[in-house]
């Protein structure tokens, strides 16, 4: 989803039509339709919700189309295959830090048990897209540099990302995923 330079947040005026949260709800409806019978317009909403829950708690999914998203925006000084912010907070901010694969699945599964999420309603997905949204214009993103207008300015050139910017960063990817997570459950719990 991609919004201008100048916007505060994200309302449902902001896409009618061939966005994330448009794609969320159309794709839960088309699950809903009929709960008994199971046809391959169904399976196909239950792998498109799953994909665009991830993609809608994904920070850089609801950025600026100018730059791709952060697919521009090349970085330097970390040892990694991605070579632009979007790939990296896709890929490869996954299983790093200090934890293995597995704690770090054992630790998700240990904060999903503690945590909720509320009953599906079709106007979330507006609030989860401006969550992502919020934390694209964070300073410590590294995405964009606000200006006293209150826009988002594009970064020119490859940035240098901190040392400790995936620790910084680590639980709010886990956070992400979690909601992620127990929100495509309250709406699968709700449809099927």
């Amino acid at each position: 989803m991609n919004v201008p330079r100048n916007h505060t947040n994200i309302t449902p005026n902001d896409c009618t039509n061939n966005c994330l949260p448009q794609a969320i709800i159309k794709h839960q409806k088309e699950l809903a339709k009929a709960k008994h019978k199971v046809n391959w317009t169904q399976a196909q909403a239950l792998f498109f919700l799953g994909h665009w829950l991830g993609d809608i708690h994904q920070p850089l999914h609801v950025s600026f189309a100018d730059d791709l998203g952060g697919n521009n925006i090349k970085f330097t000084h970390l040892t990694t295959k991605c070579k632009n912010l979007h790939w990296y907070w896709d890929e490869c901010i996954l299983y790093k830090g200090k934890k293995s694969k597995k704690k770090w699945l054992a630790l998700l599964n240990q904060q999903w048990q503690q945590s909720t999420q509320p009953k599906w309603r079709q106007e979330q997905v507006w609030q989860w897209a401006d969550e992502s949204f919020q934390l694209v214009k964070s300073s410590s993103l590294n995405y964009c540099q606000m200006n006293n207008q209150g826009s988002c300015k594009k970064l020119r050139g490859k940035i240098k990302l901190p040392n400790n910017y995936l620790l910084q960063h680590q639980t709010i990817i886990e956070q992400r995923l979690l909601f992620a997570a127990q929100r495509l459950t309250k709406i699968l719990a709700a449809s099927l």
